[in-house]
């Protein structure tokens, strides 16, 4: 309940931001000669359809397959959303009049391995955000706010972290991203692992403060390389693109970084219901003694942390075990990710557009390099 309460009052936040969105925004005059009927002709509603249908059956897939893995009915999700993703690729290449996202700048190669260096990285620190407070609450019997109070080395690191890489990047001429993105990622790697580390102490109750400071250390170290992974990876594309194509790679940008965290997330979460789910069950048949019903005990674990009030000393000992080695699961799940978006930030390419070289230089020079006199 107290997740979904997070998430209802996001909604206040969300009118607040229409409003001043509608309010402060100043675009230009339209063009009132065009008829609706055209401009509504040019929208790829296509596109987002199947864009929309291919996020909608992979997450509806893997919710299912934390459950029902052994029917083979489970994986028509998986290809139905396979199916949406070449209708999708169909769509932008031979449909669409204004493609939602031109292929050519959603899988380019002078953007590709910003793009994924940025859905990578991004996986890896929101499964960490996402989990350690789940952690503290679970095994470490702390409140809700006092664990999202703990979050906060690894929420002002971050800010830190995206300060000073933008200001690696100005001071380097706004060169360096590759360098910037390859400093960065490895800390966050370097800080998942710490995580599971620190919920190894907690649940195995070896030392809280140990495991505190262990898990505080972590995030500090993982929001700098967040920060500063960001930074690199959000302003490169923009630097690279031509000035014609920079408003739509930015918008590939965050789609890449929302179809990234909602998809990675989903993963993460299949990776610990069912590493939650193993480890009850070994667990719970190990004491027959208590003579609980171990299915019910595993569905009622996986929908709410309150569950944990109601149960037995000795049988919560055994639920906060296995929650904290699913959390743990989660935790280098999340490193192997930041490694890939190390990997990815070798990709990155830093050659700028044509027109964006030559911005600032000498009408001569300009003339020189392009033939004309």
């Amino acid at each position: 309940m107290n997740l979904n309460r997070a998430f209802i009052a996001q909604a206040p936040l969300c009118a607040i931001a229409i409003i001043l969105v509608t309010v402060l925004l100043q675009l230009p005059p339209r063009d009132h000669a065009k008829s609706q009927k055209s401009k509504l002709a040019r929208v790829d509603f296509l596109g987002a359809a199947s864009l929309i249908s291919l996020l909608a059956l992979l997450l509806v897939f893997m919710d299912i397959l934390s459950t029902k893995p052994e029917k083979l009915t489970t994986y028509l999700w998986l290809i139905g959303s396979a199916a949406s993703f070449l209708a999708f690729l169909w769509v932008e290449k031979k449909i669409a009049l204004d493609p939602l996202t031109p292929l050519r700048l959603l899988f380019g190669r002078d953007f590709l391995g910003a793009y994924l260096a940025l859905a990578f990285g991004n996986v890896a620190w929101y499964g960490v955000i996402f989990y350690v407070p789940l952690l503290y609450q679970a095994t470490g019997h702390f409140s809700a706010s006092a664990a999202g109070t703990l979050l906060l080395p690894g929420i002002s690191s971050a800010i830190i972290g995206g300060f000073v890489g933008g200001t690696i990047l100005k001071r380097g001429g706004a060169t360096g991203f590759s360098r910037l993105a390859l400093g960065s990622y490895p800390l966050v790697a370097v800080a998942c692992v710490g995580t599971a580390l620190g919920a190894g102490l907690l649940w195995k109750q070896t030392s809280v403060v140990s495991a505190i400071t262990t898990l505080s250390a972590s995030l500090f170290i993982g929001g700098l390389g967040n920060g500063g992974g960001m930074t690199a990876t959000l302003v490169v594309v923009v630097v690279v693109a031509s000035p014609e194509d920079q408003a739509v790679v930015t918008a590939c940008v965050y789609l890449y970084r929302q179809l990234g965290a909602t998809v990675g997330l989903a993963v993460l979460s299949l990776v610990f219901r069912q590493v939650l789910a193993a480890s009850l069950i070994q667990r719970l048949e190990g004491a027959p003694a208590m003579g609980l019903d171990t299915d019910e005990v595993v569905r009622r674990v996986q929908e709410s942390l309150e569950y944990l009030e109601q149960l037995p000393e000795e049988m919560r000992i055994i639920v906060e075990a296995a929650y904290g080695e699913a959390c743990r699961a989660v935790f280098l799940v999340s490193a192997g990710l930041a490694v890939c978006a190390i990997i990815s930030a070798l990709f990155i390419k830093e050659k700028r557009g044509r027109k964006l070289e030559l911005r600032n230089v000498p009408d001569e020079e300009i003339a020189e390099r392009t033939g004309e006199r």
